[in-house]
């Protein structure tokens, strides 16, 4: 029999680093009890991190994607929590474990519910919008609790579902090679590969952060190395061959052939870098409810209408009930018919249809400099909202500022990336941007402050 709790808070599922702002208001409560507000905080690994808390073994439960020679795809200095600084031995792009470390320190203050995971979250009444029901499972017991929100913020990312595409012959080749095809969540080390064969040739699928990545990691262990994508301004090595998209396999001859009428003969193993879908599981419909309130998929239709979107780059990384938030004094939702018109004009936007869906994934994502001018706008948000308070006496950390300098390491980021790849040794004695031969305007924190009032 499921336990009852009874709470009149805010329940949010998730604890990674995209719940910085989340955190800072923990760590200093007085600013959450002046709003008369209590977080109760629910995650399912056994410690921080979210997915960058490595498991070694890909078939741990829980597994995170991460693998042992990652470092993080953007700079630190994009990376960093406002009242947490970098320490100054940290890496221009860090790897997994120093950002592990850095989130862990971050989190000590923070009670949370860990393994714990949220099996069920559906608002019970279409009538009384600060109404959820949350469903807890403890990971290692079975035992289930119940608990009752005002609002409920998920902040579980986007790294569950995989994306495997389909193409002819997939299936007959998992059939005859079943360990030969794999995804980039499930690579660890390019080791792992080695002696497979005396002559080890690998298609890696997929040239964005983790494919050219992997494919570079696999470059000197390899025989040949065919990257196919879309995309093929980079290069990962000059060791890999660049293919268009797969048309076909031919299984019983380990043929790969691309669009580009080129093929890739004697493939030992394919390796699919193509990311991961949307997809909440665990958010009902309603009550009685068992199919999600979100397929899983690139897009998620009609999210400005059924939650009020605080994190549009991350779609579903932070989300809030529309009609509840329009009980929030100083933070009120926009018209439902208007939120609908901008989400129909922000898919159309974005041009042509992917994998199906108008816009597909590409319509919840805000590229540079679209990404800057909607931080600067949550920045004045959080701005307008402190000057209307009727309690000056309350307390909590300033909002995130975006400098002149973020910006020049925003615009840049791609070269400081193809710049660190070209040094012999994996990047990590680089500290500082100039150590690349690069020149970003300086940190210098006394002048956020004026930055931010020209926002």
């Amino acid at each position: 029999m499921a336990k009852v709790e009874m709470n009149s808070s805010i329940a949010l599922a998730g604890l990674s680093s995209a719940r910085a702002y989340l955190f800072k208001q923990v760590r200093k409560p007085l600013r959450l009890k002046a709003e008369g507000l209590n977080v109760t905080f629910y995650e399912r690994q056994d410690g921080p991190g979210g997915v960058w808390k490595f498991s070694q073994n890909a078939e741990d439960i829980f597994a995170s994607p991460m693998y042992g020679s990652l470092m993080t795809n953007l700079p630190r200095d994009l990376m960093e929590l406002s009242d947490s600084p970098w320490e100054d031995w940290a890496p221009v792009c860090p790897k997994h474990d120093i950002v592990q470390r850095y989130l862990q320190t971050y989190s000590t203050e923070v009670d949370v519910k860990y393994g714990t995971e949220v099996v069920k979250l559906f608002l019970r009444s279409p009538i009384q919008p600060n109404d959820w029901r949350l469903v807890a499972r403890h990971v290692k017991s079975g035992e289930e609790t119940t608990a009752d929100f005002d609002y409920v913020i998920m902040a579980t990312g986007t790294f569950e579902k995989l994306f495997m595409p389909t193409c002819a012959g997939l299936d007959e080749w998992a059939r005859i090679y079943p360990n030969s095809i794999s995804h980039s969540s499930t690579y660890r080390d390019a080791s792992d590969f080695e002696g497979k064969a005396s002559c080890f040739n690998v298609v890696v699928v997929g040239n964005s952060a983790s494919g050219m990545d992997i494919s570079s990691k696999l470059a000197p262990v390899a025989q040949k190395l065919w990257v196919a994508s879309t995309r093929l301004a980079d290069r990962s090595d000059e060791k890999a061959i660049p293919a268009k998209k797969i048309e076909y396999l031919v299984a019983d001859k380990r043929l790969v052939k691309f669009e580009d009428n080129e093929e890739a003969t004697d493939v030992d193993s394919i390796i699919f870098c193509t990311g991961y879908m949307y997809s909440s599981p665990f958010l009902k419909k309603g009550v009685q409810a068992q199919k999600p309130l979100f397929p899983d998929g690139f897009h998620v239709d009609d999210l400005g209408i059924r939650t009020h979107i605080l994190d549009w780059v991350t779609n579903l990384g932070i989300c809030w009930d529309s009609q509840g938030m329009r009980d929030v004094p100083r933070l009120t939702s926009p018209d439902f018919k208007d939120m609908k018109e901008w989400v129909e004009t922000e898919k159309n936007k974005k041009g042509e249809k992917r994998h199906g869906e108008l816009g597909g994934k590409i319509s919840h994502f805000l590229k540079y400099p679209a990404y800057m001018k909607y931080i600067k706008r949550l920045e004045q948000w959080c701005l307008d909202s402190d000057e209307a308070a009727t309690d000056k006496a309350s307390e909590g950390n300033e909002p995130f500022k975006w400098t002149s300098r973020l910006s020049w390491v925003a615009r840049n980021s791609r070269n400081i990336q193809m710049a660190l790849r070209k040094q012999e040794s994996d990047g990590q004695s680089l500290t500082t941007l100039e150590s690349l031969g690069l020149s970003p305007p300086p940190k210098d924190r006394s002048n956020e402050k004026a930055e931010q009032r020209e926002i």
